[in-house]
């Protein structure tokens, strides 16, 4: 009588596909991690940062940098001249090029707060509201005050 040997075979064969599915997710698993870790590197603490003047609807004011890597980055694409247009507890305006972002889940926002969105958008808020998206902070406006509604130019540049 001769043996049937595909059954024994064919367990062997389910088990090592088990195995490689559970190592793939052991390995991606590993990967995300180590992009949330370097996501934190990239927010963490630098030195200090100079400040940022913001021309805004024939408006100006001093922003205080964040003392972040990714607001170093932002720094870098400094000056930056944009066309903004009303949001609805701001303004908005879009970049052609990605930012290096670091996107945390923001329940608020304040007036005077400088963010980008999406990575390629400028926000900059002018009343404090709730909020329940992804924002990465760049800086702070103290005191900001109205400026005209509708499409208006804006420049950040670093004070020197």
């Amino acid at each position: 009588m001769e043996r049937n040997n595909t059954v024994p075979t064919a367990i062997a064969f389910i088990g090592f596909v088990a195995i490689f599915i559970v190592v793939i997710f052991l390995v991606r698993g590993n990967v995300d991690r180590n992009k949330i870790e370097s996501r934190e590197k990239e927010a963490a603490e630098v030195g200090e940062l100079p400040d940022m003047r913001v021309f805004i609807g024939g408006k100006t004011f001093t922003a205080k940098t964040d003392k972040t890597k990714v607001a170093k980055s932002f720094q870098e694409h400094l000056p930056l001249i944009l066309e903004m247009n009303d949001n609805d507890d701001g303004k908005v305006g879009v970049v052609y090029f990605k930012f290096i972002t670091n996107d945390k889940i923001l329940k608020e926002v304040q007036a005077g707060d400088i963010l980008v969105y999406g990575g390629s958008e400028v926000v900059i808020v002018f009343k404090t509201h709730k909020v329940n998206d992804k924002y990465t902070k760049i800086g702070h406006i103290d005191n900001i005050s109205e400026v005209p509604s509708g499409e208006v130019g804006a420049k950040i540049s670093i004070i020197e």
